[in-house]
């Protein structure tokens, strides 16, 4: 995030980004895919698919789920499948190892300590909420880093077309991919989070595009008591709203251009 920050403060049309950076990146997808064959537009009765569907898949976006849903790009390029439910099980599994890893923290700092089931599990949803930023950079470096190379290679694998869709399970086999695989894979965790109790807030994957300077996505997650996180793994940043400068503020703020969506 400070190299690509500092790039853009130093260049001397900083106010006109301020501008365009209020323009989501959901809006510019939907117009690319209307016309195409997979396209359905939002339908009142699926409200899990706010941007509407693909090939009956739910497009992710921000305020839709991610788990059975969609990913795809303002231009052209993989469709990415998220299901926690999909057979090769690996989005599965990297959920449950996170939470493998939480039962061994506590059970590791209470010892000898003989608790109640009701009392541990408290006890590890409070260190899950505690150590939750951390928790989730290592998730990252461990399950899928940042690789360009494994996305290209899966692409030329799979011999994917524009819009083919693809498991999201193949690239953390693959333990890679770039900032598009790797807000699925955190925003899957999040959302399955919540649904177990670990966690309570809500869970939204927000895009942006800004012409001239980057197209890029990122994990925004809300609790209850207003608390913000911005995780970006792809800049290595997970941190709090309230801890962001100004200009990481007008990279990551959701104030938007009528009609613009993220």
């Amino acid at each position: 995030m400070q190299d690509l920050t500092a790039t853009v403060a130093a260049r001397p049309d900083f106010e006109v980004f301020k501008r365009y950076a209020r323009q989501g990146n959901t809006a510019m997808l939907l117009e690319r895919l209307a016309p195409t064959q997979g396209y359905r537009p939002p339908r009142p009765d699926q409200p899990n698919a706010p941007h509407g569907t693909y090939n009956g898949r739910p497009i992710i976006g921000s305020g839709a789920r991610i788990d059975g849903g969609v990913y795809l790009g303002r231009k052209p390029r993989e469709a990415i499948v998220v299901d926690s439910r999909g057979a090769q099980g690996q989005l599965a599994r990297v959920y449950h190892d996170l939470v493998n890893r939480v039962h061994g923290e506590v059970e590791a700092g209470l010892g000898a300590t003989a608790v109640s089931t009701s009392a541990f599990l408290r006890e590890a949803r409070r260190w899950f909420r505690t150590h939750l930023l951390t928790l989730l950079a290592d998730l990252i470096r461990r399950e899928m880093p940042y690789d360009e190379a494994v996305v290209r290679d899966v692409a030329v694998i799979r011999a994917l077309r524009p819009d083919d869709e693809v498991e999201l399970d193949i690239y953390v086999t693959a333990r890679g991919g770039v900032c598009r695989h790797q807000v699925c894979l955190l925003g899957l965790v999040l959302e399955l989070a919540v649904r177990d109790g670990w966690l309570v807030g809500e869970v939204h994957l927000d895009r942006k595009h800004v012409p001239g300077y980057f197209s890029h996505a990122w994990v925004r997650f809300v609790d209850p008591y207003g608390d913000v996180l911005i995780l970006d793994p792809a800049q290595g940043l997970f941190t709090r709203w309230a801890e962001l400068d100004e200009l990481g503020r007008h990279f990551y703020g959701r104030e938007l251009a009528p009609n613009a969506q993220h």
